[in-house]
């Protein structure tokens, strides 16, 4: 995991320099985003884990975070959805349709998922290849060209941006790798959870903007974009507490990020793999303290962020 850069650089410098060299005297940007309900309806079937997953109530909602980032010459959506995962022909048909509503290229695209364990069958399973809600995929494209579409009216702000990052032990590596370097998968070993030392990449990535004139940390950021690695399954419990629609974490980050800060927040996945929350398959209780510890993590951040 050490190998991979928080997600928040490579966004950062995508931000910076879009796909065109910027102005040398620039020195905003602006901004204008979206937060659309995309929850399935409740009976829909879970892709996290088994085939028959079936959803019996929802916890929360699941939702489509829109960020468009526009430096005067070039013009950038970045959209965080509540979902295991897209297949890439949906990914790029997704694309194209948002791209062609900002008339951007959809290069300047980039669609992510948070992962969550709780949504829909939104992507095809090598075990499940038919288990894919078509209906819902059908339903979502049209929900999120028509939130896109609202920020052709949207109120854009002009903003400078600031990047900070912070070490939150909230992930451990699920598998133990044995001296004869058998694998075991520890999720299903709880016993031996005490042995996870496995590389684990705790960073928690921010990019943080805010508007023109504002000061830190006097003044919050008028949007948060965070990035940290760890599959959203801590509020997946054995029996009913598996069986509810939610944003695990994740939505529990934005929450706290929203209410405290007050202002709207994304969260990006990182590179997670064998990453799991520290507190797995636990519940509610669970996911709610691991999103509030990172939004916390992250409220501390801003105070020194450059």
């Amino acid at each position: 995991m050490r190998y991979y850069r928080s997600i928040c650089a490579v966004v950062a410098a995508v931000v910076l320099t879009g796909f065109g060299a910027m102005p040398e005297n620039a020195g905003t940007v602006r901004i204008a985003s979206f937060k659309s309900v995309i929850s399935p309806e409740v009976g829909a079937e879970l892709c996290g884990y088994y085939a028959n997953h079936k959803s019996v109530s929802k916890h929360d909602d699941l939702y489509a975070v829109g960020l468009c980032v526009d430096d005067g010459t070039n013009r950038i959506l970045i959209v965080s959805l509540d979902l295991l995962g897209l297949d890439g022909d949906v990914t790029d048909g997704l694309r194209r349709r948002c791209a062609a509503e900002l008339g951007i290229r959809p290069e300047a695209v980039m669609l992510t998922c948070t992962h969550t364990h709780s949504g829909p069958e939104s992507c095809r399973r090598s075990n499940l290849p038919d288990s894919i809600n078509q209906k819902y995929i059908d339903w979502l494209g049209t929900t999120l060209v028509e939130s896109v579409r609202t920020l052709r009216t949207a109120r854009w702000t002009e903003c400078h941006v600031l990047f900070n990052s912070a070490i939150v032990d909230e992930n451990y590596n699920r598998r133990y790798v044995a001296g004869d370097n058998t694998c075991t998968f520890i999720t299903h070993r709880r016993e031996l959870q005490s042995l996870c030392r496995g590389i684990a990449d705790k960073e928690l990535g921010l990019l943080l903007f805010y508007e023109k004139g504002r000061t830190c940390p006097v003044d919050g950021p008028v949007f948060v974009l965070a990035n940290y690695a760890a599959h959203p399954l801590a509020g997946h419990a054995p029996g009913v507490g598996g069986l509810r629609i939610s944003a695990d974490f994740p939505g529990f980050f934005r929450g706290y990020i929203e209410t405290e800060v007050g202002s709207p927040a994304m969260f990006v996945q990182g590179a997670a793999g064998d990453l799991i929350p520290r507190e797995d398959e636990l519940g509610m209780e669970a996911a709610r303290r691991v999103g509030v510890s990172l939004a916390k993590a992250a409220v501390n951040a801003m105070i020194d962020a450059q």
